[in-house]
């Protein structure tokens, strides 16, 4: 679950900043399992429950443009989020014929990271929309990039 809070401030000629909060909150659960039929080979994984949160703060520039052909709305946003949860990545383990239990560990999870958006949409008079998004988030152990565009119209 992913809440977000912000309020734009008008600031004339269309241009507005809005400070905004984020809140999300996850679960992952998995049951145990066992293998069977590779005898001493059979690895059974221990049943595993996780919650995550994190929240953030940031700002949203805007800037709202009358054009001839319809409005351009222009937007860019940065935030900082934090985990409020320690992030475990080590898994418990064990063969049926092995000495006893063994763990592996993931990659280190981000205790915190930056997201910046920005992206644009034109609105036509006659109801058609276009537009055009870039989300990234930038942290300490990797980076993710998505873009989309969208197509609308209401009648």
């Amino acid at each position: 679950m992913q809440l977000e809070a912000s309020h734009a401030f008008e600031l004339g000629g269309g241009l507005s900043l809005a400070p905004l909060g984020t809140l999300s909150v996850g679960w992952l659960g998995r049951p145990g399992f066992t293998e069977t039929g590779a005898d001493a080979f059979n690895l059974t994984a221990e049943a595993r429950d996780d919650v995550s949160a994190a929240a953030g703060l940031g700002l949203a520039v805007g800037q709202q443009v009358a054009l001839e052909a319809g409005t351009l709305a222009l937007e860019a946003r940065a935030l900082y989020e934090a985990s409020l949860t320690d992030a475990d990545t080590t898994e418990a383990f064990s063969f049926a014929g092995g000495t006893g239990p063994f763990s592996i560990t993931g990659a280190p999870a981000d205790a915190n990271w930056v997201r910046l958006g920005a992206g644009f949409a034109f609105e036509l008079p006659n109801g058609l929309s276009l537009g055009a998004n870039y989300d990234g988030r930038l942290s300490a152990n990797g980076q993710s990039h998505q873009a989309s565009a969208s197509l609308g119209g209401s009648f």
